[in-house]
């Protein structure tokens, strides 16, 4: 019996750790998350409803469900000494304070055992080798767990001007760790998308190569990817493509160096079209703004979001 006993315990703190967000959310109810019109996050507990959805509460920030709790997102700017000194203008520049960013899920809720993801690590020692430096990390979206994280870093190194640089990763919050989704696209669903991207920067202006002159598909890479939740009701996923290109072409979209295009595709990996939460009846409700993540969620949940909205 002891042993039946340690079985069933373990087996209960395995699904904790890694249970699938489907399972979650059986009951219809979900957590939604957006901007504003004046980019400020909330988050929203939407119920199953007869014939649709029901607002429950209306949260500011972003919470996310994994791992049988909520989580909610923060990021934290902290001093980040830049050691190098450069002259500029006339003078000497360097030795001064940048900023980084420490980018986390905290677990919430009483009774829950305390918990943190950290999701970015504070660039300390990329700051440490320049004159100016500042650090920047954004939640692009999430679908579930799964969310999708840019970090921007601007820096100053000497020279005629700074530059800028970006990362990007999925962060699965049932995991607690980084995947690569990329490589879970399909080979043909990568040629498409490389092939729109080649004719979309082949008609930008700003390159001057013309619409006639396809980039070579070696010169074109995918950067990054978001979840775009449309008006009708789909979830479909954007990719950018960056190319090399002046400092004066550049269009800060991946580094001050490259061009980059946005391609919306069709195709879900099946990490992503396995925790998509159904947009049904989202569209008629009084949201504070746009969406950006959509979760399912088990109602066990719900009076935890509702005394944090009561905050």
């Amino acid at each position: 019996m002891l042993r039946v006993l340690l079985l069933a315990a373990a087996l209960a703190d395995a699904r904790s750790a890694h249970g699938a967000d489907a399972s979650e959310g059986a009951d219809g109810d979900r957590v939604v998350w957006g901007l504003d019109a004046a980019e400020r996050p909330w988050s929203a507990w939407v119920a199953a409803a007869p014939g649709g959805a029901r607002l429950v509460a209306v949260r500011p920030g972003i919470v996310v469900p994994a791992r049988g709790a909520l989580w909610r997102w923060q990021t934290v700017e902290m001093p980040a000494p830049a050691r190098l000194s450069c002259e500029r203008d006339g003078a000497m520049n360097g030795h001064g304070t940048g900023v980084a960013v420490r980018a986390s899920l905290q677990r919430l809720g009483a009774g829950s055992r305390a918990g943190r993801q950290i999701v970015v690590l504070p660039p300390f020692a990329a700051a440490r080798q320049t004159a100016e430096y500042a650090h920047h990390v954004e939640l692009e979206g999430s679908v579930g767990s799964l969310l999708f994280v840019t970090d921007q870093a601007y820096d100053y190194t000497c020279g005629v001007h700074g530059g800028v640089g970006f990362g990007f990763r999925v962060w699965d919050a049932e995991r607690a760790d980084s995947i690569d989704l990329a490589a879970a696209i399909s080979s043909a669903e990568r040629a498409s998308l490389l092939q729109q991207a080649r004719e979309s920067l082949a008609a930008d202006p700003d390159l001057g190569s013309g619409p006639d002159v396809l980039p070579a598909a070696n010169d074109v890479h995918a950067s990054r990817l978001a979840p775009v939740y449309e008006p009708d009701g789909r979830l479909r996923l954007a990719h950018w493509f960056w190319m090399d290109t002046c400092y004066a072409c550049g269009d800060g979209e991946w580094s001050s160096y490259t061009r980059s295009a946005r391609v919306v595709g069709d195709e879900l990996p099946p990490s992503v079209r396995g925790r998509a939460a159904t947009l049904e009846g989202l569209g008629g409700l009084a949201l504070p703004g746009e969406i950006h993540g959509v979760s399912a969620v088990g109602s066990r949940l719900r009076a935890t979001f509702e005394a944090l909205a009561r905050e």
